[in-house]
């Protein structure tokens, strides 16, 4: 037998930042993406999405697979900003509602 201890996958090239409004209210926690290398020199375009926790990995996985291709997939690299909560799971339910 073996033990394994579980730690959080991570993924490239995003950050994860929680923001407490100074005037009160419940924090979010904001999940960036951006793209490795230099930006264009117009800027990366950026999409933004809702229920940050729930989507990050799959937009990311998504614009990582399907950039390569801008021709066949009319998509490009860019960065993506998805807010969330700060919770582990997927959603805040009572906020998100």
């Amino acid at each position: 037998m073996f033990q394994s201890i579980a730690t959080p996958a991570l993924i490239a090239n995003t950050t994860v930042h929680d923001f407490v409004p100074t005037a009160g209210g419940e924090p979010w926690r904001v999940f960036i993406h951006v793209p490795p290398g230099e930006a264009p020199e117009a800027g990366w375009p950026v999409l933004y999405m809702t229920d940050g926790n729930a989507v990050i990995g799959t937009a990311v996985d998504a614009m990582r697979a399907q950039s390569g291709y801008p021709s066949g997939t009319n998509v490009e690299d860019g960065v993506i900003v998805a807010i969330g909560y700060p919770v582990a799971g997927a959603y805040d339910p009572l906020r998100r509602s």
